[in-house]
């Protein structure tokens, strides 16, 4: 919300707030699920350019008395390899992602659920319920929640296909999109700034 009401007020000029935000956040969560829900860009490359080698290596070998086409098709079918080994491991990375992904929503939409109804169990006067649910089952899926969030192999992996919530870069990249500034200048200097405008408020309150 920092980085929307930030950078729409800086770099969005033909709307006013509190829209032009909200609009962000909406532009934002939309595409984070549709990238959720869709193949990551850097599978679809790797796919492309493995079709390409394979058209160019179904060509060569159909040349096979040409001394270029020769000498060309070992290297082509070590590239034709290779890019189907990086497709098989960046397939399962994102099945894998996907999977740890949609875990971690159904432990918060049952925990969402599981407050709801402690909310009402107290409103209907209903202890024994209501006690159940804020010892036992609310901890449970909380601690279920953390341990995900808190797994080591997760903490390892430098980069994920798969965003979980919307960032200030995402956020960025609205506004590029609307604007034409390169997102990395719009990252650059206003990620030193965002972190500024939370250590403040931090000590605000």
């Amino acid at each position: 919300m920092i980085a929307a009401a930030t950078m729409s007020d800086r770099y969005i000029s033909d709307r006013k707030q509190p829209d032009k935000s909200i609009d962000l956040v909406d532009e934002a969560c939309s595409r984070l699920r549709l990238e959720q829900e869709s193949k990551p860009e850097i599978i679809w490359k790797v796919e492309r350019d493995l079709i390409t080698k394979q058209i160019e290596l179904s060509a060569l070998e159909s040349e096979k008395d040409d001394m270029k086409s020769k000498a060309r098709l070992g290297t082509v079918k070590n590239e034709v390899q290779n890019l189907k080994s990086k497709l098989e491991q960046l397939n399962q990375l994102w099945m894998n992602e996907r999977e740890e992904l949609n875990k971690a929503k159904q432990i918060q939409e049952l925990l969402d659920k599981a407050k709801r109804d402690l909310d009402i169990a107290r409103h209907k006067g209903d202890f024994a319920t209501a006690g159940e649910l804020q010892h036992g089952k609310i901890p449970k899926l909380e601690r279920q929640l953390q341990e995900l969030e808190n797994d080591p192999d997760e903490k390892k992996r430098s980069h994920k296909m798969l965003a979980e919530y919307v960032s200030a870069d995402a956020i960025a990249t609205c506004v590029a999109r609307h604007t034409g500034i390169p997102v990395s200048r719009l990252t650059g200097s206003e990620s030193k700034k965002l972190l500024n405008i939370e250590s403040k408020l931090q000590e605000v309150s």
